[in-house]
């Protein structure tokens, strides 16, 4: 859920296949692999009567959310 208990944020995290190496870790965000990766990644907020709209469009800084982990 988001803060407001509103509804609950989505990620798409985009063309995955392309941002691991052959041991299966990230390519460090500045390699010239990372900047090779295609943006498509968004992020969606869905409220709760099913209304989506785009929260944070594609952008190489989106990259960024493939370090985090999730609870």
């Amino acid at each position: 859920m988001d803060g407001k208990e509103n509804g609950m944020y989505v990620a798409d995290m985009g063309a995955t296949q392309y941002m691991r190496d052959a041991n299966n870790d990230l390519w460090p965000l500045d390699s010239e692999e990372a900047k090779k990766i295609p943006e498509l990644e968004r992020i969606y907020d869905v409220d709760l009567e099913g209304h989506i709209t785009i929260k944070q469009d594609t952008s190489p800084l989106m990259l960024n959310t493939q370090r985090c982990r999730c609870r």
